[in-house]
């Protein structure tokens, strides 16, 4: 992709300016982060870091990208999702911002999440609330193969999807890291995705369907038992038990129980008096 030299300046200072915020973090911690302390260690001017971003929460948004792509490198992010059903991809996506959360520190998440960093809102700032991208690209996917509701948007799921990791780092941050949030995500954000599939939920997060071919499912119709089939049996049965009981005994389930196990025993007593019988003749006849 071409780019004109003022792209190449605008990002070389966005990167200058990310590079002092990042030391000042490693070194001092987030209450030394001021738009002043950044930009005298960037060594640029109060109106050129406002040119570049809005609010210092909007380059924490832009710190949060590129540490958290070098977290996710780091820890063989693309491994960990490869060939995975779309919606275990996005829990493991929120797993690993979880535990890039833990890894740069509460204090640091308390001071991100806030209600006054309007970067998180989804209707102010939409492309880092939806965590750059990622979890809607699955979803886009879910939805060309089929396998999403279409009762509301790929943007609506994944607006849901982002406010609910928002409310389980806001809980987090509240409670002092009390929880270990990859449950908190497996209790809240998986029953989310399950309910937004059109496969069962017993099966969700699976991608493959069976498919029989028109002879297969012909083969297993001729293996069944057609309706008139079954009548004629239940027919030819109640003619038998009529005959040999009485119409008081017939009426007691009892008796009609006992007598298809009687039949069924003196059936199997014939059958095995005719092989007695009769196997030994045959197998004679097929050895000479």
């Amino acid at each position: 992709e071409l780019t004109t030299p003022k792209q190449v300046q605008t990002q070389e200072t966005k990167q200058k300016i990310y590079k002092a915020a990042s030391n000042i973090l490693k070194k001092k911690g987030y209450a030394y982060l001021t738009v002043s302390n950044i930009c005298a260690a960037a060594g640029v001017s109060n109106g050129t870091f406002f040119y570049h971003f809005k609010t210092k929460d909007e380059l924490l948004v832009y710190y949060n990208f590129q540490k958290f792509a070098e977290f996710r490198k780091k820890n063989n992010f693309d491994d960990a999702v490869a060939g995975k059903p779309f919606d275990e991809r996005i829990l493991i996506f929120y797993y690993y911002w979880s535990d890039y959360m833990v890894d740069v520190g509460l204090d640091f998440c308390c001071n991100y999440y806030n209600t006054k960093n309007y970067s998180l809102d989804n209707a102010l700032a939409p492309a880092p609330a939806y965590v750059w991208g990622y979890p809607d690209s699955c979803l886009k996917e879910a939805a060309d193969l089929g396998l999403l509701k279409e009762e509301h948007s790929i943007d609506h799921y994944a607006e849901v999807i982002v406010t609910i990791m928002k409310g389980v780092a806001f809980d987090w941050c509240l409670s002092g890291a009390a929880f270990n949030m990859h449950d908190r995500i497996d209790e809240t954000m998986m029953p989310y995705l399950k309910s937004i599939m059109k496969d069962d939920p017993a099966r969700a997060g699976t991608q493959f369907r069976i498919q029989l071919s028109s002879r297969q499912l012909k083969a297993i119709e001729c293996t069944l038992p057609s309706e008139s089939s079954r009548q004629t049996h239940l027919g030819m049965r109640r003619t038998l038990l009529t005959t040999l009981l009485p119409d008081s005994l017939y009426q007691n389930i009892f008796w009609r129980v006992f007598m298809d196990i009687l039949i069924l025993v003196a059936a199997v007593l014939l059958i095995g008096l005719f092989c007695y019988k009769n196997v030994p003749a045959l197998m004679g006849g097929i050895v000479c």
